[in-house]
């Protein structure tokens, strides 16, 4: 998404446009939104596109046919005709290297939105690539137990506790080396410093604390909701398509169910615990820059404080 008029306006746009800035070194390509900024993109001229166009080619590419193909024998021979025969100049030197976290990420960003009636938050830390020792279906329970439904502990606490939120979830997202751990949704204005001073408190448990039952309830739903997951063409071929672009084949699916039916609580606390005690949390919160001072003083860890100009 590029930083357009309607993604800055979105708190939740807003807070994940900033996160990226935030989070990663300025050197690396993730650092900037993936359609490019007004200020990265206002300058391209024809002569760049064809330029780019021309340095485009076919290794390392994948092509995905998912569905029923006995009703289109021809598909597989069309495409080995077609894209089969492509040889452009393109050369794998010139993909990038892993993405780098900014020397000061670890750090609270606040976006000014005046009167705005609830704050977006935004949290993210290192996480895991889905080569992780632990297990890939370790982490999706992981994000499961932590923010995946109104069940588990985050909306546990700040939506049916302390009625906060309405929901905040959390998650894992893989890169082909190493991946991100984020937390996002939004909170009552009024509630904004104690809704996140909570939200870490949370994420700060030790996985010793994680109960055999959650663990289970968790690894459970994401074991017996797969097949609805994966019950159309086009998820089957945007899941190949993510696996493929991490150097990995379509059995990794099997494998991570595999690992999930077969979890452990002690497995699942120690792949929390990697986590946790990683590099501080960035933090991006988008509301009210009345919240400056609680945020300061009421939340424990918080760090240095930034108030964009708007």
């Amino acid at each position: 998404m590029g930083r357009g008029r309607g993604a800055e306006a979105d708190p939740g746009s807003r807070a994940s446009l900033e996160f990226v800035r935030t989070y990663f070194d300025e050197r690396d390509r993730p650092h900037l939104p993936v359609g490019g900024t007004r200020e990265t993109v206002a300058p391209l001229t024809p002569d760049h596109l064809r330029e780019r166009h021309a340095r485009l080619g076919p290794r390392g590419a994948t092509v995905v046919l998912a569905g029923d193909l006995s009703s289109a024998p021809g598909a597989v021979p069309l495409v080995s005709a077609t894209l089969g025969t492509w040889a452009g100049a393109g050369d794998l030197a010139d993909l990038p290297g892993p993405a780098r976290r900014a020397p000061d990420a670890g750090r609270a960003v606040l976006v000014p939105r005046p009167g705005l009636a609830q704050t977006e938050i935004y949290l993210g830390r290192p996480g895991p690539d889905r080569r992780t020792p632990h297990g890939w279906g370790t982490y999706q329970t992981l994000g499961m137990l932590l923010g995946g439904s109104p069940h588990a502990r985050i909306d546990r606490v700040l939506r049916e506790e302390k009625g906060y939120t309405y929901g905040v979830r959390a998650g894992f997202r893989p890169r082909a080396v190493g991946g991100l751990t984020v937390v996002g949704g939004s909170v009552r204005s009024d509630a904004t410093a104690d809704a996140l001073a909570e939200l870490l408190a949370i994420l700060d448990v030790p996985g010793a604390q994680l109960t055999d039952e959650e663990v289970r309830a968790a690894a459970d739903f994401v074991a017996m909701t797969a097949p609805g997951r994966y019950a159309t063409a086009d998820a089957v071929a945007e899941e190949i398509v993510s696996l493929a672009a991490d150097g990995l084949g379509p059995q990794t699916v099997t494998e991570t169910l595999a690992q999930v039916r077969g979890l452990t609580t002690d497995r699942v606390a120690a792949a929390w615990d990697e986590v946790r005690q990683g590099p501080p949390w960035t933090v991006v919160l988008v509301g009210d820059p009345g919240h400056a001072d609680d945020l300061v003083t009421r939340v424990p860890g918080i760090g240095e404080l930034t108030v964009l100009d708007g």
